[in-house]
């Protein structure tokens, strides 16, 4: 399981996975409150977007490279 840690989840911010990899998180608005996309920059994982994020969520997300875990980590 690929941990994803966040600092703040109320503006865009660049992330360090514990595999090393980079991605960016994205805070948007929607119709029924926010939502959050989570945007790699290496193809090794697939982009995703969730309503809420909380601290030990875990995320599946169906990918290319066939499904992955992701785990939340608040700071």
């Amino acid at each position: 399981m690929t941990t994803i840690y966040i600092h703040r989840i109320d503006q865009v911010q660049p992330l360090r996975l514990s595999d090393g990899t980079a991605c960016t998180l994205i805070p948007c608005k929607t119709p029924t409150g926010r939502g959050f996309t989570f945007t790699f920059l290496n193809p090794l994982h697939g982009n995703f977007w969730r309503a809420s994020i909380m601290d030990g969520d875990v995320i599946r997300v169906a990918s290319i490279n066939g499904a992955e875990q992701f785990q939340i980590a608040l700071h």
